[in-house]
């Protein structure tokens, strides 16, 4: 059987919250909508950002009607 043990305390104290991804400025999707490897701060996830892009221009659609 499985034992639980405590972990030994470490040296940090304090969480420091930094301000991330204030360097996204985007998608990063192409003209035609289809994301490029690298652009406007975003890195990889290229079919979650064509997703993301569906999504918003789907709920924007249904916000006019």
């Amino acid at each position: 059987m499985a034992s639980i043990r405590e972990l030994p305390k470490s040296g940090v104290s304090r969480f420091e919250r930094i301000g991330a991804h204030t360097h996204i400025k985007g998608l990063g999707l192409d003209e035609k909508l289809k994301a490029v490897k690298i652009r406007d701060g975003m890195v990889g996830q290229e079919k979650a950002r064509e997703a993301a892009e569906y999504l918003r221009k789907y709920e924007e659609r249904m916000m006019v009607h």
